[in-house]
């Protein structure tokens, strides 16, 4: 028998391009350093693969789940407010949701959603941007909650009042100026 391997890293999922300007992800970037001193994921090699592992685990809930392919009422791509653009995983105009998939090796027993700030800060800056106010987050614990180590989805839907999302927002702006990210 002869084995040749063809990718050592095969690109499954072709990554969106993102517009030039301010995204949330930037700006969250710089909070999480201001406020903890260091951004709880950074771009590099190992990570790439991790990220790479949420990207499948997204396109599988789009796909199987929300059957957002044959939605012609589910909305992907950016949306912009006041300077700064956001690409929610999806949202879904006739349920009036923001769909979230995240992927992480946290234990579920000590990372629920509304524990991790940037996910939160981060869908209530996607609810904003989308006008909405609820947010389906679909969690993908690899190893559980480490009670035997293995896989264990979960899924939550957050209903957030206009005045946390107003606060989250007017939190971003303030630090995206601090930044010098945007000057409105």
């Amino acid at each position: 028998m002869d084995i040749t391997q063809v990718l050592d890293w095969f690109p499954w999922h072709k990554h969106p391009e993102r517009s030039s300007g301010v995204h949330v992800s930037d700006v969250l970037d710089f909070i999480e350093v201001m406020v903890f001193g260091k951004r709880e994921f950074t771009e590099n090699e190992s990570n790439a693969y991790w990220a790479e592992m949420g990207f499948i685990w997204e396109t599988y809930i789009k796909r199987n789940l929300l059957k957002a392919d044959t939605n012609p009422d589910f909305f992907e791509g950016e949306l912009t407010l006041d300077g700064i653009t956001g690409s929610p995983d999806g949202v879904d105009l006739s349920t009036g949701i923001v769909h979230e998939m995240k992927l992480t090796w946290r234990s579920k027993a000590k990372s629920h959603p509304k524990d991790r700030q940037r996910w939160m800060w981060q869908v209530k800056a996607y609810c904003k941007l989308a006008r909405l106010n609820k947010v389906m987050f679909y969690v993908m614990y690899v190893n559980g909650d480490y009670k035997p180590m293995r896989p264990k989805p979960d899924s939550y839907l957050f209903i957030f009042s206009d005045e946390e999302i107003e606060a989250n927002w007017n939190m971003l702006l303030t630090n995206a100026r601090k930044g010098g990210f945007i000057n409105v």
